[in-house]
């Protein structure tokens, strides 16, 4: 006998739709909320946007020198991208800790380690890096860039590191 696929599709979609879909489509909506695209004019402002401050982060000795400026420009990008209109400096302050240049820190850091010279070269070459790496990763932590932090930062990472290389502390 024949059956007509309409009248038995609506029970059993309603089924699905009102125990499992529904939920999950509401879910996904309140999620995941559609926001106004950006119009091309739009994109191309907040990629210059962007490109400048990256530009100007580059140009900077200490911001360069701690931060991937691309990064951040990435972030007010995106931001801009998101209707977020607030100022760069806030933008920048909220992501500036996912962007430190922990290499570039610590590599610095190993530089200046190495100016202080000592007799015993290979316990000052251990003492470095780990003075090095410790400096990278305290930045990374504690990303605040005002000269009491920095020198916070290196107080910590020296008193470290001569806990575990004792004989560089002479």
């Amino acid at each position: 006998m024949w059956r007509n696929p309409g009248v038995l599709a609506y029970p059993v979609c309603m089924t699905y739709f009102s125990r499992g879909l529904l939920p999950i489509l509401a879910l996904i909506i309140l999620l995941f909320p559609v926001t106004a695209r950006a119009d091309k004019d739009d994109v191309l402002r907040y990629h210059a946007e962007a490109q400048a401050y990256d530009q100007s982060c580059r140009a900077n000795v200490v911001q360069s020198t701690r931060y991937h400026c691309g990064c951040l420009a990435a972030y007010i990008y995106d931001a801009r991208m998101r209707r977020d209109d607030r100022d760069v400096a806030i933008i920048i302050a909220e992501k500036s800790q996912n962007c430190v240049d922990k290499e570039r820190i610590a590599g610095q850091n190993f530089q200046r380690c190495q100016q202080f010279p000592r007799q015993d070269k290979s316990s000052q070459l251990d003492f470095c890096v780990c003075y090095a790496k410790e400096m990278g990763e305290l930045t990374r932590r504690y990303d605040d860039d005002m000269p009491l932090a920095i020198q916070r930062q290196m107080t910590m990472a020296q008193q470290r590191c001569m806990r575990l290389h004792p004989d560089r502390a002479r």
